[in-house]
């Protein structure tokens, strides 16, 4: 199971830096890259979960595996913080062909619930939100 202790609640669900750094090699500002990057980053993983979950069911380590690994990457590109932890472990189980990932997968959503309406408030956009990216 995923190291409860890196679940910071206190600091934003995005990674300030990365999101100025994405900004910067854009040459967006804030909103754009919410409407560019971040939104079409919603989609890829609320597709994505629900993919994960039907191969645990099917056991295809293979499939779980390649699908955490699209996730994962994903996931660095847009900043996420706690997120992509979950893609690793996931990957690193399914590689190795065993995985009890379906608890994981409940806290992910959880946690991904947090940080879609974090996207999709623009908290991010403000000050408070990251240091003001």
């Amino acid at each position: 199971m995923t190291n409860t202790n890196d679940d910071n609640h206190d600091r934003p669900p995005l990674d300030p830096e990365r999101l100025q750094e994405l900004q910067d090699s854009l040459g967006v500002d804030a909103s754009e890259l919410k409407d560019v990057i971040l939104l079409r980053y919603i989609t890829t993983v609320s597709d994505g979960l629900p993919l994960l979950s039907s191969l645990l069911a099917a056991n295809d380590a293979l499939g779980f595996r390649q699908k955490s690994h699209q996730l994962k990457g994903s996931s660095l590109n847009s900043g996420p913080n706690l997120w992509r932890r979950f893609l690793w472990v996931w990957k690193r189980g399914g590689k190795r062909g065993y995985f009890h990932a379906q608890p994981e997968l409940d806290r992910a959503a959880l946690e991904f619930s947090r940080l879609r309406g974090y996207i999709e408030s623009g908290a991010f956009m403000t000050p408070s939100g990251t240091q003001g990216v």
